[in-house]
């Protein structure tokens, strides 16, 4: 008796710990879950962990992981693409080029908008793993907007703010030394997760303005 009972028990525990079948779901739908999932999984534990605890975070098999993402690499390029470039809105190099609103509030505009919509914590610890790793995410992200972006800002505001002598701001020369760039902008004073200042973006252009005029005296 005693016997079957120790069985029954064992039958329950293996019952409840036995893994719940994968619930169906369409094909694109599949594929955007497993892709958020591991999105969120990279942002936490970096971008060098292994594809059992990726499927296993994801709550699908290796196999049907897969089936999704041939490779690892291949699930990275699209954690890459809209993750971390997707939320960037292409409308704001417009609007940082409308000459017809005062370059100050063009700059104010654009980086109250950035912080808010893409310097996100989740952004922010998947880009910080993107750069502690050999993927290539991070140089590919600033090479192909971080650079156009502040080479435009940078043209922008030369062209606002008249130069006292025939040494200015020149964005054809890419000088975007710290000392009177936007480089300082975009890092920001934000901290992985943490709280953000009442207004950032409107207290750093102030000090890029006054790096620019000094700049500009010599």
């Amino acid at each position: 008796m005693a016997k079957k009972i120790a069985t029954a028990a064992d039958e329950t525990a293996a019952t409840k710990t036995a893994k719940a079948p994968v619930p169906r779901l369409r094909p694109a739908e599949r594929r955007a879950q497993i892709l958020a999932a591991a999105s969120t999984y990279f942002s936490e534990h970096g971008l060098g962990t292994q594809t059992r605890a990726i499927a296993e975070a994801c709550g699908v098999t290796q196999r049907l992981l897969y089936r999704y993402f041939p490779s690892k690499a291949a699930l990275l390029s699209a954690v890459y693409d809209e993750q971390i470039v997707a939320p960037f809105k292409a409308v704001w190099i417009v609007k940082l080029k409308d000459r017809s609103v005062p370059v100050k509030t063009r700059i104010e505009e654009f980086y109250e908008d950035y912080f808010a919509s893409v310097l996100t914590r989740h952004w922010l610890r998947l880009f910080m793993h993107a750069s502690l790793s050999d993927s290539g995410m991070a140089p590919n992200y600033i090479n192909a907007i971080i650079k156009q972006l502040l080479l435009v800002i940078a043209e922008e505001v030369a062209k606002g703010h008249a130069p006292r002598s025939g040494n200015c701001l020149d964005p054809s020369r890419n000088d975007l030394s710290p000392c009177h760039s936007p480089a300082p902008l975009w890092r920001g004073p934000v901290g992985f997760g943490s709280r953000r200042p009442a207004h950032p973006c409107r207290q750093l252009h102030r000090r890029f303005r006054r790096g620019l005029r000094r700049s500009t005296r010599r």
